[in-house]
């Protein structure tokens, strides 16, 4: 089991990003499971990522980690726009998230078929968060123990 980066006794904010990455990625796919998300009719292609809702991106996401090679993965997220005309992700693929608090971040995306469920399925898109919403210990003693 990989464990957070310390500096000092305190968790980085690298690790913390990692951390974020990684429950992003398996909170998103919980709730593409749990909602039947991209089981929907087709989308129509918009300008950029943000301009879709999460529904859709989960049913692209889902339409995407259904593709058996990567080359064909790439041309599901050509279609709807996720990458550059070049076909590369240059950070410019972004989508806001607001918090409850009302503030917002935003979520890049950082890849395609790159992570997987529980279950070894692909999820087909992977968002990073851009900043750190808020940073605090992994525990009471600053330890990593619970985790080993």
């Amino acid at each position: 089991m990989r464990r957070c980066s310390k500096k000092d006794g305190k968790t980085t904010p690298a690790a913390l990003t990692r951390l974020a990455a990684a429950c992003l990625s398996l909170a998103t796919a919980a709730i593409f499971a749990l909602t039947g998300c991209g089981q929907a009719a087709e989308i129509a292609p918009k300008g950029q990522v943000d301009d879709y809702t999460w529904s859709e991106l989960a049913a692209i996401s889902n339409m995407i980690a259904e593709r058996p090679d990567e080359g064909e993965a790439l041309e599901v997220a050509k279609k709807y726009h996720l990458v550059t005309d070049e076909d590369t992700l240059d950070g410019t693929q972004t989508k806001t998230v607001e918090l409850a608090d009302g503030r917002a971040f935003r979520a890049v995306i950082a890849g395609f078929n790159q992570d997987k469920q529980p279950d070894g399925t692909p999820i087909g898109i992977t968002f990073l968060f851009e900043s750190v919403a808020g940073a605090h210990n992994m525990n009471g003693d600053a330890g990593s123990a619970s985790l080993a």
